[in-house]
């Protein structure tokens, strides 16, 4: 009996959608212009919020599907992509897409009042799950890292920090249940590997070949730890406004401006399912300016400022998701997706 192709050419990179639809779901959820509207609106608002993270929830569930049959009737080549320098990488992106959903269930549970018990316990085995799971890829990954004898400088490229520094994600999950011991553990793992690895990145970068067109987008995943990373310290220490959180921000909107700057570049490479990098460090700073927002709402002249940066962040987050989720149905529809490498 042949196998579909969907099973045997299954990219590992298709969790990088999930990721950036959850981050997108989240913005949504995070929005500050919540308080302003009327209450019809911001009912509105709400609804498309949940529909739109049920049809999430459905396409990583087809995903997960997936990906356990080819786990099933593929270990070699499963085994080959746990070898692969960027393949390997992407494994945690499940771990960290789980720990998203979780996310999304707790806030369906806020909103699905006949479900919200149901959900609440989901939300929280969803979290629990996703948590232990991405423990435990980091383990393999930078076990992987130390025992390789194929791995060269140029191998390194951002999507190095999903599994290591992707623990930053964690504390987003964990403060909903006042894990604090839990939360500051997964945050300092990957707040200490991220200095680490942004080091090696950017040696890299500076100092050999170019990033190739395929992993070009992959610049923009240089933007998630800062962002995420601001969240979840705001999180930790309560809303604590100090130098740690400040420092965090400002990297964040020093990298989105650089990024900016490389906006021809990234503009100009193919479109590959790597360009999915654009939207969760998007999404993430999206969120890490919307906080911003809603800490210095009525603190005049910081008010107007980061309403403006906002909107801009806000907009564009939402230009770039349309365009991906078009382009990648386009690319579906053209059998360019489920192929091999």
């Amino acid at each position: 009996m042949s196998k579909s192709k969907y099973v045997v050419h299954f990219p590992m990179a298709l969790f990088a959608i999930i990721m950036g639809l959850s981050g997108f779901c989240l913005a949504w959820v995070q929005n500050p212009w919540h308080m302003l509207l009327p209450k019809s609106l911001d009912k509105i608002t709400i609804y498309i919020s949940i529909c739109f993270s049920v049809l999430v929830i459905i396409l990583f569930t087809v995903l997960l599907i997936l990906l356990i049959l080819r786990i099933i009737s593929c270990r070699e080549e499963v085994k080959k992509d746990l070898k692969h320098p960027i393949k390997l990488n992407f494994f945690a992106a499940i771990s960290v897409s789980l720990i998203l959903i979780s996310n999304l269930f707790l806030f369906l549970s806020h909103n699905l009042i006949f479900a919200q018990v149901f959900l609440y316990k989901l939300a929280y085995t969803i979290f629990i799950v996703g948590s232990i799971l991405h423990f435990a890829l980091t383990l393999f990954t930078f076990n992987s890292w130390l025992n390789h004898s194929h791995y060269k400088i140029e191998s390194t490229n951002p999507a190095w920090f999903i599994p290591v520094v992707g623990n930053i994600i964690v504390p987003l999950a964990a403060m909903q249940y006042n894990h604090v011991l839990t939360a500051s553990a997964f945050f300092s793992i990957g707040f200490i590997f991220w200095v680490i690895l942004f080091t090696i990145i950017l040696y890299r970068l500076f100092f050999h070949e170019p990033l190739p067109a395929k992993l070009t987008p992959m610049l923009c995943i240089l933007l998630a730890p800062p962002s995420v990373g601001f969240v979840s310290y705001l999180a930790i220490t309560q809303n604590s406004i100090d130098l740690m959180a400040i420092a965090l921000y400002s990297m964040a909107v020093f990298i989105f401006l650089l990024l900016l700057l490389n906006f021809k570049r990234l503009a100009k490479a193919p479109f590959f399912l790597s360009a999915w990098a654009f939207s969760f460090p998007l999404a993430a700073f999206s969120i890490a300016t919307s906080t911003v927002v809603k800490l210095f709402l009525n603190q005049t002249p910081y008010t107007y400022v980061a309403n403006i940066f906002y909107t801009i962040v806000f907009v564009l987050l939402n230009i770039v998701i349309y365009y991906l989720i078009v382009r990648t149905i386009i690319q579906l529809k053209n059998d360019k997706i489920f192929v091999e490498d």
